[in-house]
């Protein structure tokens, strides 16, 4: 069974029509097609077939789409969110705004895929996708599974320090260190226990 990649997508541009075409597109697509895979999308799009299958596979899909275009001053945007077997497909979204709009709408994504170890965040300004870090966890406490996202180093260790006060935060460098250390001091306590922290790259 496929292990899904999680990611948004957010398309901008300073020319609102554009943008406002592209939302048109995928939400009729989304509207009228039984499986919204991105493979159909393009054909749709007149792409061949060959060059379809070139771009993407039969296992990426569209998950969602903005209800609306977001304007902001003199910037347009909209997101959606995709599902792509076992890793990113982004690069055919790159290709499909570079043949369509000519340059003039941009791109940045957050993927996120657990199993293949993929956290990956485009956006270097943070305007669209502010998370750096990620933390899952058990609480030992409750029982609970808890997901955090941190903008910064700081908070995740602050974070870190207050849930695993037995951690020594001397000496950390990476989130490798943290989880080892979390893992040394409170493994034992539950076996069910599980801590797994990552960073957000941007390759």
């Amino acid at each position: 069974m496929a292990s899904y990649c999680q990611t948004q997508i957010v398309f901008y541009s300073h020319k609102a029509k554009l943008i406002k075409d592209l939302w048109r597109k995928i939400n009729n697509y989304m509207r009228f097609s039984p499986i919204r895979t991105v493979y159909g999308f393009l054909l749709e799009e007149c792409y061949t077939s060959k060059k379809v299958a070139s771009l993407t596979g039969k296992n990426n899909y569209f998950v969602c789409c903005n209800k609306y275009v977001i304007l902001n001053k003199n910037l347009a945007y909209l997101k959606i969110a995709t599902a792509s077997a076992w890793k990113v497909e982004t690069n055919v979204f790159y290709k499909y705004i570079c043949d369509k709009y000519d340059g003039q709408v941009d791109m940045v994504y957050l993927a996120q895929e657990q199993d293949n170890g993929i956290f990956i965040n485009t956006d270097a300004t943070g305007f669209y996708f502010w998370q750096r870090y990620k933390i899952n966890y058990f609480n030992l406490e409750n029982g609970d599974c808890i997901t955090k996202y941190f903008r910064d180093w700081d908070s995740l260790c602050q974070y870190v320090q207050s849930v695993f006060p037995k951690v020594d935060m001397a000496d950390i460098y990476d989130v490798d260190d943290i989880e080892t250390k979390i893992w040394d001091k409170y493994s034992k306590e539950d076996e069910e226990f599980y801590c797994d922290i990552h960073k957000f790259v941007c390759p």
